[in-house]
Order: structure tokens, then sequence, then C-alpha cells
């Protein structure tokens, strides 16, 4: 087997692995990865990095790191070692660091070795503290951007061959994802066999009430299908994303069979993100519809295009007519097995129209318009932090608090009715318990987030590499208006940077794997020219 084949299965797998971002805790190896050692697709491309270097052992400079790139990547982790390093300089919460739990032999060790005294253990703490802050930006920069880089290096001359990963990469991923998404419709219709399958399955996709708390649950307490992921909205952003490469298939593919199969997978994929009743997945798979119309003008002439965006409209409306039937049935089941009434078949045939007119309304005020009210399901304690992101970067527009030394910045930051929020006394009662070693509040905005951390500066130098592919992107598209595969791919990727509002870029690994396709894409004129249309082989 050439390295190319090599390569590609170990990407291809990269690509599968975003279904299963937070692994249990037995198959992580946390010195490794840091943060990212809990997604499995972090681990094929550490391999890739490996097998790369040792392809080219004998002689480095065969990799032909240019100088723009090398610059780039100099400038943006110079801008976050500076922020970094001043956070830590100014950091007034050291007091909060040390947790009760906390006690690193191996350093302890290592300073009596040195410098022949023991320290306390605050001190201890307070070092490990600053060692790890300083650790995990740049081995953040090294498996984002660095990744991204190596899958462009390795695509940059063969971008033909990103339409056979994708697209078998989206089958597999979605026929998994359907799959234990229609178990859970069993689950959830009060099948044993199914209750039993998750309760068997579940702790081995991905980890279980992490760090004591309550997340990941077994069973999620409300009727909110996830699949393979740790929770609902994980599913909406890989369904949401993943939609577009199904499209293309169907849009492009000559092969009736798997026309087939891709438009069956459809169906379901859609109903379970609509029934993951995830509020981010469902607005965003309007956009993903909404951009779809938009490049149909760019299609006008294409007859074969018009009519599959119809084709795939049904598809949408008959997975809407889906999850309102099913919500509605197992609702109406579950109130009558409440009220210990005797079901028969002719009582469930006959949910009255009201009632699904009603599951319509209910399912509308839920998942769309509760976004712009604050006192809606997480919306307080997400607009809550996201505020306080902001107010952290009004006070250090420049260089912001330091990568990775936001928690307790945002926590004094929060009003008064985002501190009494169940989540949010939740992570004061752990760090107080644990300390800001173990536990941190989560990124409910990458963009927000990024901003308080890192400052203007070091927000620009992210961003650049990112809208710059967008920019290229849309100017290939309309310059090479027939290049259905590229239409498709930048709506995934616009997807990836929308999920980028409500949590982190890092969710999944899906965005930093399209980052590396894409530039590889646009890296030669006319490069997506030489793909083949034709995936019927898979």
């Amino acid at each position: 087997m050439s390295s190319n084949k090599y390569i590609d299965s170990l990407i291809g797998l990269s690509f599968i692995f975003v279904i299963f971002p937070v692994i249990p805790m037995s198959l992580r190896i946390g010195f490794l990865g840091g943060e990212f050692s809990a997604k499995a697709s972090f681990y094929t491309l550490f391999i890739c990095l490996v097998y790369s270097v040792w392809l080219k052992r004998h002689s480095l400079r065969q990799y032909h790191l240019y100088w723009k790139e090398l610059l780039y990547i100099t400038l943006l982790g110079f801008s976050i070692a500076v922020s970094l390093v001043n956070g830590l300089i100014n950091f007034p919460y050291y007091d909060l660091v040390p947790g009760t739990n906390y006690m690193n032999h191996k350093l302890e060790a290592i300073i009596q070795l040195i410098f022949n005294e023991s320290v306390s253990e605050y001190t201890l703490s307070i070092i490990h503290f600053c060692f790890r802050a300083l650790k995990n930006s740049l081995t953040q920069l090294i498996f984002t951007f660095g990744f991204s880089y190596l899958i462009f290096y390795w695509y940059k001359n063969r971008s033909e061959t990103i339409l056979k990963i994708v697209s078998k990469g989206s089958l597999i991923s979605a026929s998994l994802v359907v799959i234990f998404g229609v178990i859970e419709l069993f689950y959830f219709g009060k099948q044993q066999w199914a209750l039993s399958l998750l309760t068997y399955i579940r702790p081995i996709v991905h980890a279980i009430e992490i760090n004591n708390t309550w997340w990941p649950p077994l069973f999620w307490p409300e009727l909110q299908i996830r699949s393979l992921f740790p929770e609902p909205s994980f599913l909406g952003i890989y369904t949401v994303i993943t939609i577009p490469f199904l499209w293309n298939i169907i849009f492009t593919s000559k092969n009736k069979k798997l026309v087939f199969v891709s438009s069956i997978l459809l169906i379901f994929l859609e109903m379970i993100t609509l029934l993951a009743n995830s509020r981010t997945a469902t607005v965003l798979l309007i956009v993903d519809h909404i951009l779809l119309f938009i490049m149909m003008f760019i299609q006008l002439k294409n007859k074969r295009f018009m009519i599959s965006v119809v084709f795939v409209t049904l598809i949408s409306l008959l997975s809407f007519a889906g999850n309102i039937v099913y919500t509605s049935n197992v609702l109406y089941v579950q109130d009558i097995s409440t009220k210990s009434i005797k079901t028969n078949k002719s009582s469930i045939e006959n949910i009255s129209t009201k009632e699904v007119a009603n599951q319509v309304k209910s399912y509308g005020e839920n998942n769309i318009s509760s976004l712009s009210k604050k006192d809606r399901r997480s919306n307080n304690q997400r607009y809550g932090v996201m505020k306080a992101d902001l107010d952290i970067f009004k006070e250090n527009p420049l260089l912001g608090i330091g990568q990775g030394l936001r928690t307790p910045y945002v926590l004094n930051h929060l009003d008064e009715d985002t501190l009494n929020g169940a989540e949010v006394k939740m992570w004061i009662e752990n760090i107080k318990n644990k300390g800001l070693i173990n536990i941190s509040i989560p990124m409910l905005g990458e963009y927000t987030s990024r901003l308080s951390e890192t400052g203007i500066m070091s927000f620009v130098l992210f961003m650049a590499p990112i809208l710059l592919l967008l920019f290229r992107l849309l100017k290939y598209i309309i310059q090479n208006s027939k290049d259905t595969f590229v239409i498709f791919f930048t709506i995934a990727y616009i997807e990836c940077l929308l999920t980028g509002i409500g949590t982190t870029l890092n969710e999944l690994y899906y965005f930093w794997i399209l980052l590396g396709f894409g530039y590889a894409l646009v890296y030669v004129k006319n490069s997506c020219n030489n793909k083949v249309d034709e995936i019927s082989e898979y």
C-alpha cells in the first residue's frame, strides 16, 4: 500500500470519527492531547502526523513549509503567548486554583530533585496551573491549525481525493448515526430491548458523568434524541454539516442505488435532527436550506440541479412530518400510560388533528422563537456567559486575559439572574471543591470567548485564514458555477462557522478537517476541475 493510501485511510477515519467527540475516559491519553484527547479524530490525525514525519525522516526540508504559513503560525503563536504571559502575571484569582482533591506527587519530586527543597501544595498547584495553561495553548495551536495544515499538505495536489473521502465518510458516519438514532426512537416508544441496548452501548461510545457531574447522562431526561453523541446539540452540529455532503451525492451521482441509500439516510438524519429538539440545530437546518436556495440561483440553467432541490425539499418536509407524527404518538402513548388507561389500536389512531397542530406550534415555540427569549430553556445562562465574555473583552481589549484563564473572570461578571441558574451554581460548587485546575466554564461561543481570552490582535490573526478560505470558496463558486461539490462543501463550511456563535469550534473536530480540505481545494487554480464527478464505485 502506498503512503497516499495509508494517509487517505487515516484521514478518512478522522472524518468518520467526528461522531465520537467525547470518548470514554479509559480510552484517552490525556498527556498526549490535553482537551483533544477526548476526541477520537485526534488519534488518527496524530498517527497521520507521526507517519508523515517518519516518511520524511531523512529530509525534513521536503515538507516545503512556505514562508507565509510559517510567518502566520509564528505571529499567531506569539500573540497568544504574549496574551497568556500577561494574563498569568496579572491573574488575581490564584487562591481559587488549589482544589481539595489535588496532589501532584510527580511535580513535587521534580522540584525536590532540582532545588533540593520541598514546596507547599499551594505552590505546586500554582506551578501546575501556569504550566498547564502554557502547554494547552501550544497544543491547541498544533492540534487545530497544525492538523489543518497537515491535511492541506497531503491534498493540495490531490484535491480529487477529497470528494471520495468526504462522500464515503459521510455515508458511513451518517449510517451509524441513523442506526443508533432509530434505536432511540424505539427507546422513547417504551421498547425494553432498546433500553437494554442503549444501556450497554452508550458507555462504550462516549463518557458518562465526567468529573462526577450529571453530564453526559446515560439517558437524556427529556424527549430529545442524541444518537451516538453525548448531548442533542452535538448531534445537531454534526447533521447540519453532513447533510450538504449527502445532498452532493443525490445531486451528482449516476448510481441510482447510491442515490436511494443517501435519500433514506437524509430522511432519517433530518428527522432525528428535528427530534433532538436542539434550537441551534433547528435554526441551522433551516439555514442549510436557505443556503441551498441561494446556491440554486447560481445553477438556474442546470435542470438536474433544480429538480434535485425540489426533491431534497420534499424530503425535508417528509422528515418534519415524521417528527411531528412520531412525537405526537409517543407523547400520546406516554400520557395514556401515565393515566393507566388501557390502550388499543383505535385509540392510537385517533390522535386528533388539533393535537398534531398543537405539536407543530409547540415545536416552533420551543426550538425557534425561544432563541430570542432570555427566560426560555438555557438562554439565561448561555446569554449571561456570552455577555460576561464581551464585558471582559471591553475591559481587556488588546491582549485579553489569557487563554484558559477566563473561568473566574466570567463568574465575576455574571449578573444575579445568571448566578442563580442551576448549572452556574454547580460550576461554582465544583470550583470550590476541585479548584480551577480541574473545572472550567465551557466556551458557549467561540468568538466571544476568544475575544475575552486573547484580545482583538490575536482574534484577528485567528480569524484571518478562516475568513480568507470562505472568500476564496465563494470566489471559486462564482467562477466555476458547475462545480457542485465545492458548492456543497462551502455550505458545510459556512455551517461550521455558524456553530461557533453558540459553541466552540472544537466541539467536534469537523471544522479543522474541513479547513484543511478547503485550502487544498482552492490551492491551485482550477484544481477542483480535476475531481471525479462519478462516485458510483462506492
